[in-house]
């Protein structure tokens, strides 16, 4: 399975990076990979424009505050917690009577929820 770049891997940055540095870095790319860019001539048309596009869309997902960025590789974690919980969630809280879920499975539950942007264990 191919890994896709976080977008600090895309703009070479440490984690810690600033807004400032964030921008600052993002303006450097774009100048240097737009497509009509006589530094990416040499490259074929849809090439540039899927570089300009990861760029961008690096850019959009940095300038959000840290407790709200998602990339693919968060959502591909997010995706497997919850898989994960709604397992254990079945399969502890079964009665004969069908799924019921405890207080305390519900409290764990919105806690995994509420670290990934959640409101809701229902979801």
């Amino acid at each position: 399975m191919q890994r896709h770049p976080t977008p600090h891997e895309i703009f070479h940055l440490p984690l810690d990076a600033s807004q400032a540095q964030i921008k600052a870095r993002y303006y450097e790319l774009v100048k240097f990979h737009h497509p009509d860019s006589l530094h990416a001539r040499h490259l074929p048309s849809s090439e540039r424009t899927k570089r300009f596009q990861a760029f961008q869309h690096a850019y959009k997902i940095l300038q959000r505050p840290r407790s709200h960025r998602t990339g693919k590789h968060d959502d591909f974690i997010y995706a497997e917690v919850v898989r994960r919980r709604r397992h254990e969630m079945r399969s502890r809280s079964q009665d004969s009577m069908g799924a019921h879920i405890n207080e305390e499975t519900r409290a764990q539950a919105s806690m995994i929820f509420s670290w990934f942007g959640g409101t809701s264990a229902e979801n």
